[in-house]
């Protein structure tokens, strides 16, 4: 997407740790090569330019797709090369017609995806770092196809006018076919996890009407809390589930494979679980119901009925040899196995399947492991990781939304063991400014990180309800003697959040709407250490 506006781009705002695009002046951009056969060919509206390229900027041989070098100002938008067959990806297009008018290829778009080209087209002008980005788009309708399109290279310069040119090259892909298989796997998993966690309920529903009838009641009350845990994890409320305590590996392990021949490694003591990143345990039964009774049910299938569970302080180790004739080694890895790798990335833990050739099977479920003695009674915690983390600082977020500060405020209690300062309601949100210089005073020793809404409401001094922006919050801070001293020793730190886009260079960085708590603060983190360094740890 282009425009016919001659206004010049401005800089684009760039997230930490990311670096803009340098402006090189004329003087130096005329020296690339890239940038002087692009210019060669926009003045000549050269229609081969790819054929006496030296460098060969772009060849293609990828089935269905095409490589392209495009030269964009503030004026227009041409491509300069391309090389590939462009009607594999756009029908009935070819690279005659890109040459002729690169705005063509808005005919196959609709109107949201056009918009997000033209937004990206302006940014690249004004710096933006778009390479190695893939950006993926949907057809209209009538036309049926999906477009990955990949930036490679960007060359940003003055020209001879004066004004800021753009030399990208880059691959546009056909990826109609492969998306949609990956959409009909992830339907087919979800299908299949959904048969067998039907199955289990099925046998635990069937296994405690047959304690009934044998008056087993003891049992049958354990039973049937085990399975309101399990409806409970199924659901996602971890919240309700009991407080977590070190459990022991013989109990921890052993329930869940009942019925078949375990060596475990080390069978004493008691056992903690933490994530790859964050620093407070795990519950031992959501482990057990997300991940090892599917890992039990994949033994149960395939194995020859004996297994090895070796726990070390960074993984867990599930080994066992497949049956002879078994199809583990091809089905299991695309079906069965597949749902516990996103549950895996759901948990924050890793996990990892091989088959060797002489039919060993292994699963390795990456995670912090720690080890409780019988009789230690005190939780331990993994050794801090060298990055920042999210305990490293005092948290406060300025949101008007109720449902949002609960859940933030619960997720950063129950993962990071943080109390954050909420300012909800309209007399909080007036006076902000004034709780956040208390949390300074009840912390001496650490920075604050203070999110705030861009569309809040307030009360004035008569007590009326007032719209407020969270830009305005951010100038009472800076005008309030005590949070004004924080900022400006980088004692406090300013996060934006905004469902649209908001330009305030006193905000460490802006948060969108749709991330999680743990992406959010995963992002925030970045942005410290990419701003602070690891002197970020403690107040100045």
């Amino acid at each position: 997407s282009s425009s016919s506006s001659s206004s010049s781009p401005s800089e684009a705002p760039s997230s930490p740790g990311e670096e803009l695009v340098p402006l090189l002046p004329w003087e130096e951009g005329k020296k690339l090569r890239i940038v002087q056969e692009a210019e060669q060919a926009y003045a000549a509206r050269h229609l081969q330019m790819h054929e006496a390229m030296e460098n060969k900027p772009v060849s293609s041989r990828a089935h269905r797709s095409f490589r392209w070098v495009t030269r964009n100002s503030g004026n227009d938008c041409y491509f300069v090369a391309v090389d590939g067959n462009v009607g594999s990806v756009y029908p009935g297009l070819d690279k005659e017609k890109l040459y002729e008018d690169a705005l063509c290829l808005a005919a196959y778009f609709p109107a949201k995806a056009r918009a997000e080209m033209y937004a990206l087209f302006w940014e690249g002008l004004a710096g933006r770092n778009m390479n190695g980005k893939v950006m993926t788009y949907h057809s209209l309708p009538e036309h049926d196809f999906i477009a990955q399109i990949e930036i490679h290279s960007t060359v940003r310069y003055l020209d001879a006018e004066g004004r800021v040119v753009v030399v990208q090259s880059g691959e546009t892909r056909d990826a109609t076919q492969s998306l949609r298989d990956h959409a009909r796997l992830i339907s087919k998993i979800v299908s299949e996890h959904r048969e067998t966690v039907d199955h289990r309920f099925g046998n635990k529903i069937k296994l405690m009407h047959l304690l009934l009838e044998d008056g087993r009641l003891d049992e049958l009350s354990r039973q049937f809390e085990r399975l309101q845990f399990e409806v409970q994890i199924c659901r996602k409320l971890f919240d309700s589930l009991p407080p977590v305590a070190p459990i022991a590996a013989h109990d921890f392990f052993l329930a869940e494979f009942p019925n078949l021949n375990v060596t475990l490694t080390p069978r004493r003591g008691k056992l903690l679980f933490y994530s790859l990143t964050e620093r407070r345990p795990l519950s031992p039964i959501v482990l057990q119901v997300l991940i090892l009774q599917d890992l039990a049910s994949n033994s149960y299938k395939h194995g020859d009925g004996d297994l090895r569970v070796d726990v070390s302080p960074t993984a867990i180790v599930f080994a066992n040899r497949v049956k002879p004739n078994s199809v583990a080694a091809k089905q299991s890895r695309h079906i069965g196995l597949a749902s516990l790798r996103h549950v895996c990335q759901e948990l924050d833990l890793a996990i990892d399947f091989r088959v060797s050739d002489d039919g060993a099977f292994a699963a390795t479920l990456g995670l912090h492991v720690v080890f409780v003695d019988d009789e230690d009674e005190v939780i331990t915690r993994p050794p801090k990781c060298a990055g920042l983390e999210a305990d490293d600082f005092a948290w406060s977020l300025v949101e008007d939304e109720a449902l949002i500060c609960e859940i933030f405020a619960k997720t950063m209690k129950r993962r990071h063991d943080v109390d954050v300062l909420v300012a909800q309601s309209p007399p909080q949100v007036a006076n902000a400014h004034k709780s956040i210089a208390y949390q300074a005073l009840q912390n001496p020793t650490k920075r604050l990180v203070c999110l705030v809404d861009e569309s809040l409401l307030e009360i004035d001094d008569a007590g009326a309800l007032v719209a407020v922006t969270g830009t305005a919050v951010r100038d009472r801070l800076f005008a309030f003697p005590p949070t004004r001293d924080l900022l400006a020793n980088d004692a406090l730190l300013l996060v934006s959040v905004s469902a649209s886009h908001v330009t305030d260079d006193r905000a460490l960085l802006t948060l969108g709407k749709t991330g999680s708590v743990s992406s959010d603060v995963a992002a925030v983190l970045d942005a410290l250490t990419a701003a602070l360094g690891p002197a970020a740890r403690s107040r100045p």
